[in-house]
């Protein structure tokens, strides 16, 4: 059985283990794999901020407030009541579009490549389907009567009808595109771009005048007579039974989609945030809660509706009191920094970047950040691009000039032995590595072989125990002199894909790949440790000896107790781009849609 345990790096301390304990070190082995003994404790997070991370939320339909279904490309997920919960798909053809169906027991998904899914219940099952075609969208009727319509290339569209048991094409029609099918029994309605539309009944598929030109994004009705379409320049349009007319709506922005409860109580979501209420009398507009773009709404019934969009946002109401469940942000978090439950993240941004802390306050800043790492809540560093450093004392964020224009991508920062500042790292691309030592940044020579390594993460035990890795190297750059006068040095690991992440306690060490590999050294080398995942590993982080964290792609969250690195449950299908946190405290990930979860230890 391999043992991890930690190796003294002063040889008295060795000789005096030896003989007070008869030649056994005073460190508990640490065995890899197996779990005898008790079961660890389960570890949980649970999610302060940001979106799904799933990416755009695409359509959503629900039975009940507490049964209800949001989808993007990949995902989808299930609402019961109290919180979005990730479900297990199998293997898609194609992305995900849309999403319909009739009862907590029966819904269908829809998306590319003719990829169709029926949901029974307890799990999402892959269907055949007749086309090979995009599915734009899907309409429940019942177990045995549901509409599906295809966008085939270049421009045709194909209407597809579920009887129970199969899915077959029944209608096509050339040179138009349908983005959007409502069905009631016996009877379907379609709509797309250019503004077209058409319904289907029992003597075919007949095109309908709209005399309008914009693209028509979606329908719903609530009978024959009752129809509602919705779509580009805020365009809306009523059919009566017999004639499609428009409605004013106030805005001219794209209007995405519409869903009711009733005839008068319907909602329509659309571009920048907008929301829209019909009352049975009249349209009345909420003022947008998010700039980001509303792609779907679900009436789920007369007092609940939610609806999603751009950078997973969800939002909840009814009328026009709406409220934000999921914020999802433009940008994703890629470092954080801790102390006695507050916390600091920092993001690049699409106009600059971004920090943010705990207690609601936000700065922005004219260059992207990358970086955040400090000594005490009121003296914190931020780094990023062209050699960006900013310092935080508790209230306000100051310049701070920098040797280098090279961005930086990650800070370590180290404390005396009484507690008080001593000395800050920073990496970053091109064989960057810098220190602030008495107040001055010193620019370090990077050793032979390492001048064009793209650092993303450095780690400092001590002045004589500082690592940092380069996603584009398995080596390892190294600082081990404790009087400070060589030099930075090389040197090579087990690792088969670029190291990506170092952390570590006291004088254990700890790196993570591009492939999911994680390396322990106490001091005497490299040693593999059997991972679970096979998917990038971002950052590592240490609580206790027996304490360890590693975060990354698809939701990854490990968690090292001194037997195993394990699993643990996140929910979240997005990337994790970095953690801190301290014995005993709560501990922050943070990553893609501005999330930011915590582990109440």
């Amino acid at each position: 059985m391999t043992v991890y345990t930690r190796v003294w790096r002063a040889s008295v301390f060795v000789l005096l283990a030896g003989l007070v304990a008869g030649g056994c070190s005073d460190d508990p082995a640490r065995p890899t794999g197996g779990s005898g003994g008790p079961p660890p404790p389960t570890i949980t997070w649970d999610q302060l901020r940001g979106g799904l991370g799933a990416g755009d939320i695409r359509s959503m339909w629900g039975s009940s407030p507490q049964q209800a279904f949001a989808l993007s490309a990949q995902h989808i997920f299930h609402f019961d009541g109290k919180d979005w919960k990730l479900e297990s798909l199998p293997p898609l053809p194609g992305d995900l579009n849309a999403v319909s169906g009739v009862s907590a027991e029966l819904a269908f998904a829809v998306g590319d490549a003719g990829t169709i899914l029926r949901w029974n219940g307890k799990a999402w099952i892959l269907q055949t389907s007749p086309t090979p075609h995009d599915l734009r969208d899907v309409c429940a009727v019942s177990a045995s009567d549901a509409y599906a319509v295809s966008a085939a290339s270049p421009a045709a569209t194909e209407l597809l009808h579920y009887d129970g048991h199969q899915w077959t094409v029944i209608a096509t029609r050339d040179g138009v595109r349908a983005n959007a099918v409502f069905a009631l029994p016996g009877l379907a309605f379609l709509a797309g771009d250019a503004g077209w539309a058409a319904h289907h009944d029992v003597t075919g598929l007949h095109d309908d005048d709209t005399f309008i030109a914009e693209d028509l994004h979606d329908l719903w009705g609530s009978s024959a007579a009752d129809v509602y379409a919705v779509g580009d320049l805020g365009r809306m349009l009523h059919y009566d039974g017999s004639a499609w007319a428009p409605v004013f709506t106030g805005t001219t922005g794209a209007l995405r989609s519409i869903d009711g409860a009733s005839p008068s109580s319907i909602d329509a979501v659309g571009d920048r945030g907008r929301l829209l209420h019909y009352d049975g009398s009249s349209w009345g507009t909420t003022p947008p809660l998010s700039d980001a773009n509303l792609y779907a709404v679900a009436a789920l019934d007369g007092t609940l509706s939610t609806a999603g969009g751009e950078f997973g946002t969800i939002l909840s109401g009814h009328g026009t009191q709406w409220a934000s469940s999921r914020e999802g942000q433009p940008f994703a978090f890629e470092s954080v920094w801790s102390a006695f439950g507050y916390f600091m993240a920092v993001a690049p941004t699409p106009a600059g970047g971004v920090a943010r802390d705990r207690d609601g306050y936000s700065w922005e800043f004219p260059t992207g950040l990358h970086a955040i790492s400090g000594f005490n809540r009121d003296d914190l560093f931020a780094a990023g691009d062209a050699g960006t450093m900013y310092h935080f004392d508790g209230v306000t964020w100051t310049p701070v000039a920098m040797p280098s224009s090279a961005t930086l991508r990650s800070l370590t920062a180290l404390v005396s032995r009484f507690g008080q500042p001593f000395r800050l790292y920073a990496v970053g691309d091109d064989g960057t590595l810098l220190v602030l030592r008495a107040g001055t940044w010193i620019v370090a020579q990077p050793p032979a072989g390492a001048e064009d390594y793209q650092f993303v993460d450095v780690w400092a035990a001590s002045i004589d125990d500082v690592f940092a890795v380069a996603c584009n190297a398995t080596s390892l750059v190294r600082y081990d002199d404790p009087y400070e006068l060589g030099g930075w040095t090389l040197e090579s690991t087990p690792a088969t894909a670029p190291l990506l992440a170092v952390g570590g306690w006291l004088g254990d060490v700890y790196i993570a790949s591009a492939a999911g590999e994680i390396f322990f050294n106490p001091g005497n080398g490299w040693t593999p440790m059997p991972s679970p995942v096979m998917t990038p590993l971002r950052d590592v982080r240490a609580l206790a000896e027996n304490s360890i964290f590693a975060c990354g792609d698809a939701g990854t969250i490990l968690h090292f107790d001194g037997v195993a690195w394990r699993k643990t449950i996140t929910g979240f299908p997005g990337t994790f781009n970095a953690l801190w946190g301290a014995p005993d405290r709560d501990v922050f990930a943070v990553g893609t849609e501005g999330a930011v979860f915590v582990h109440r230890d």
